[in-house]
């Protein structure tokens, strides 16, 4: 399911779990993307509605986030949600490269777990072979 924004849908509750796959602080605010449901989002983080901002903001990419809010459209108009609590269930221990930089092609081949976190392209592509044997299976499972 698609997080899905329209008019009717604005200051609707919303919870999830994701990974940072980038973040923006400007003092009192902070702007996280995450990876959520195999899409992006953006998280708005405001400093006087969270008692562990300072905690949030210093979490290294690649933490696992658990949070909740409410659906919203940024200033600049992107879908967000406004993040009234958020926990960091499980920081990264490893090195995750920030969303803009990417990976190099050599750090690509030797990680492969880390390509599939930070490559939405490479993701869908294994997602779709996953199917494929799955529905290949299937067909020779039910032939015998």
């Amino acid at each position: 399911m698609k997080l899905r924004f329209s008019e009717s849908h604005m200051g609707q509750a919303y919870d999830g779990f994701g990974r940072i796959l980038a973040k923006k602080h400007l003092g009192s605010v902070a702007f996280f993307t995450v990876r959520f449901d195999e899409q992006d989002i953006q998280l708005i983080l405001l400093k006087n509605r969270l008692e562990n901002f300072k905690q949030l903001v210093r979490a290294p990419i690649g933490s696992c986030l658990s949070f909740k809010g409410q659906k919203c459209l940024s200033k600049s108009g992107e879908p967000s949600i406004d993040v009234s609590s958020m926990e960091i269930v499980k920081e990264c221990e490893r090195f995750m490269p920030d969303k803009f930089h990417g990976l190099t092609q050599s750090h690509r081949y030797e990680d492969r777990v880390l390509d599939l976190l930070t490559n939405e392209r490479v993701f869908n592509y294994f997602a779709l072979m996953s199917e494929i044997v799955q529905k290949i299976r299937e067909f020779l499972w039910l032939r015998g």
